[in-house]
Formats: C-alpha cells, sequence, structure tokens
C-alpha cells in the first residue's frame, strides 16, 4: 500500500483527486506525452518544443537531450501534478493509504461522510 494524497476543489467540494508523490515510471516512459494526458499543457509542449529547437542545434547530442528530459519527467512529473492541482483551487486534504487512486479516494469517502 502507498500513500495518496487527497485533493478537493474549493469551489465544488464533490470533485476529489487522489495523487501519489515522489518517481513515476509513466512519466520516466513517456514524459511530455505523460505531462499533456495530466493536463501540464505549458510544460509538455515547452519540453517537447525545447527537444525540437535542441535537436535542430545539436542533433548529435538529442539523444542525450531526450534523456534528460524523461529522467526529469519521472522524477519531477507527480509534484508538478499536483502544483497544477494547486494552481486549480484544489487543496490538500488528507493522506490514504491504498493500493490505487481509485480505492484511496472510496476510502477517503467512506471515512469522511
Amino acid at each position: 500500500m502507498e500513500p495518496f494524497f487527497i485533493f478537493r476543489e474549493e469551489s465544488n467540494q464533490k470533485n476529489i483527486v487522489a495523487s501519489k508523490n515522489g518517481f513515476c515510471f509513466l512519466a520516466l516512459l513517456f514524459g511530455p506525452v505523460w505531462g499533456l494526458m495530466k493536463g501540464l499543457w505549458l510544460e509538455g509542449i515547452v519540453n517537447i518544443l525545447i527537444i525540437f529547437i535542441s535537436g535542430f542545434f545539436f542533433s548529435e547530442s538529442i539523444f542525450f537531450i531526450t534523456i534528460i528530459s524523461l529522467i526529469l519527467w519521472g522524477g519531477l512529473g507527480r509534484d508538478l501534478y499536483i502544483q497544477k492541482l494547486l494552481r486549480s483551487n484544489y487543496y490538500p486534504d488528507g493522506v490514504i493509504s491504498s493500493t490505487s487512486a481509485s480505492k484511496a479516494v472510496i476510502t477517503f469517502l467512506s471515512r469522511n461522510k
């Protein structure tokens, strides 16, 4: 079981999101595409542009730039997602140990009737 951070939207208390913190293997594999899927539009698009522009000017090092980008996404992706939630008027409302995000939300709701 892993800890999940529970976030609620300020304007609509029924909108609840559970998110892990720390390293994300999917973000390591898919990098900025993972970010775009999580709604990290600015970060994802800027990262893709940096990869393409650096590939244009430094074509011999595009592989290393891409690997560094993926490692950064793996290490910081979930933190960027949590920051996005906080900017989107969500607030932290608890920590639940669970095996998945959906089970964490169910456990949180059952404890906070």
